[in-house]
Parts: C-alpha cells; structure tokens; sequence
C-alpha cells in the first residue's frame, strides 16, 4: 500500500532538507512526497524544485499563500496513496516511522494509526511531547478512547489516516487549531484506530511558531474550534459533551497564561481576560460534573485558578520553566 505524505512549506528554508530526508530516508519505500510551497519568499520553493530533482517520488506544487490549511488541502486534492500522512515542513521523523505503522494498519485494517511525539527545542534537547500505549480499539468503543479516556491525541502529524474516510473533508480555511475540527469530522467516519506506543514523530519547538508568538486574538480560534467540536458531539455523541467542555475549561486557563505571559497593553489585556473569563465561567461546571473523570493533575489546576487566576498562571510557568531544565 502506497503512502502520500503532504507537507505543506511556507518560509522554512532551515529547515526543509532535514524534514524531507528523513522522510525520503524512511525504511518503507511506497511513498510518495507531496510537498506544498504555500507562496513561500524565501527560497523554500527553489528548495522543493531541487529536492523533486533528487528523487521521483517528490511531487511539487506551488501556490498563493494561504495558509496551513489550504496547503495541506492542497496536497489532498492530488493525493494518491491509500494512506495518508501529514508532516509539518519543520518537523522530521524517526527512519522507521512508515514502516511500523503500516505493519500495524495492515494488520489490524485501521482506519487511524497513531504514534508517539517528541519535542525538539531550537538548541536541539529533545523530550517526551506526549506519549501514547499499544493498542486497538473498534466501534463505538473509539468514542469512549477520544472522548473518555483521552487516547487519541487531536494532533494529525502523529497519524496515518486511511485517505477513504478523509473523503471529502479537509481542513477548515483562515482558523488556528484546525487538527481538531479536522479530527471531530473524520470521527464518525472510524471504524478501527490503531496505537503504536514508539516515539516517531519529532516536533520543532519554535520561538517564533504561531504557538509561542506574542498574543494575538488568533489564539481565540482555539475557542471556535472547542465550540465547533461541540456542536458535532451535540450529534455525533451527545452523552460525551461534557468532556469537551473540560477540554474547553482547560482552554481557558492555557489562554490566560498566553495573556499573562505576554507583553501587551493593559486595556487589552484587561479585554482578553473578560473574554477568558466567560469562557472559563461558563465550563467550569462540567469540570464539577465529572469529577474524578477529570485528572487530578487538571482538577488542582483549575481549582487554583477558579481562586486566583494569575497566581495559578505563575505557578504553571515555575512547573514549565521545571520541565525544561
């Protein structure tokens, strides 16, 4: 079975030979490349041009910029594999990554594979992003692991996604978060998700990333995408929304440490809190609701900051800057 890998670039001539060799390096051949010059002004797009050169398997397609998103649909659009897999241009991955997780897609005729993320700092540390187990799940059973149980990460670089249930859905144009409005539209669709506990995605931890970048109310896509996800729990399973509201809570206070954090004016400040603070007032109860469902780790958190919300933000930037050394 042939993978299609799409990665879409924008702007990252530092980094995109090291993500498209280990990609091309990778021990599973029946790949092919599809990488999505997104209107990129430096020389990212000479770059792409050069490495098709280099191998057959490398398509190329240039563009208008716009965005992740419609690069990453883009890609999708000439896609031919049975599978799909999506790596972000500044990204790389471990040499066997395909080639585990197409033994456990075939074994198991999962529509999903998901692996384990590190994280990479600029300086190059690497640590654990977010560690999954070995197993499989089926039918409704794939509910209660998403929504429950919390096992299936929204991150789609860390996935093969069988391209017959992708279908016709693709990512949602001009918003940040758009893995989870694409992973609660491709739910309903899953028959079988498969987990591989290895580590083979490494994600870039970069200062000047949309994550990491001073405040803006882009951030504020993060509460479109909780409330769409909302809305399709609303049908798809409505017994589970109160889990989206927890993630929404939790939401709240991760918003609210990026305004902390940042170096914008205090009106504004003051307007983002009054934002955030709704938003948190309003899902709290659904923590309350679930109660030892919650984890206790995010009970304690959300509890302090219910108390003192920027007491709360500056002891999650202690246990950050902790974790880190």
């Amino acid at each position: 079975m042939n993978i299609s890998v799409i990665v879409p670039v924008y702007n990252v001539e530092k980094y995109l030979n090291k993500c498209v060799e280990s990609i091309i390096e990778n021990t599973y051949k029946k790949i092919e490349i599809i990488l999505v010059d997104d209107g990129s002004t430096d020389k990212s797009g000479e770059m792409c041009d050069e490495l098709s050169e280099r191998d057959s398997r490398i398509k190329v397609i240039h563009k208008l910029n716009g965005g992740l998103s419609s690069a990453r649909n883009a890609g999708l659009e000439i896609a031919t594999g049975e599978y799909i897999s999506f790596v972000d241009s500044d990204d790389y991955i471990a040499p066997i990554m395909y080639e585990r997780m197409m033994d456990a897609a075939i074994k198991n005729n999962a529509d999903i594979v998901q692996c384990g993320v590190y994280k990479v700092s600029e300086t190059g540390v690497v640590s654990t992003a977010f560690e999954v187990q070995d197993w499989c799940c089926k039918g409704t059973d794939i509910l209660d692991y998403f929504y429950a149980m919390h096992k299936i990460p929204v991150m789609v670089c860390n996935k093969l996604f069988r391209k017959s249930i992708i279908g016709s859905h693709r990512m949602m144009l001009g918003r940040n978060n758009e893995d989870n409005i694409f992973i609660i539209d491709v739910l309903q669709e899953l028959r079988c998700v498969v987990s591989v506990h290895d580590q083979y995605y490494y994600y870039l931890t970069r200062s000047n990333s949309i994550m990491a970048s001073t405040f803006t109310e882009k951030k504020f896509d993060s509460i479109y995408a909780y409330n769409y996800m909302c809305d399709r729990t609303k049908i798809i399973a409505p017994h589970y929304l109160a889990y989206v509201q927890y993630w929404k809570c939790m939401n709240s206070f991760y918003l609210w440490y990026d305004v902390w954090r940042s170096n914008i004016d205090e009106e504004t400040r003051r307007k983002y809190n009054d934002v955030i603070r709704k938003e948190f007032d309003s899902t709290y109860p659904y923590v309350i609701e679930l109660g030892d469902k919650v984890c206790r780790k995010d009970k304690i958190r959300l509890r302090l900051f219910k108390i003192n919300k920027n007491l709360a933000a500056r002891i999650y930037n202690m246990y950050l800057k902790g974790i880190d050394r």
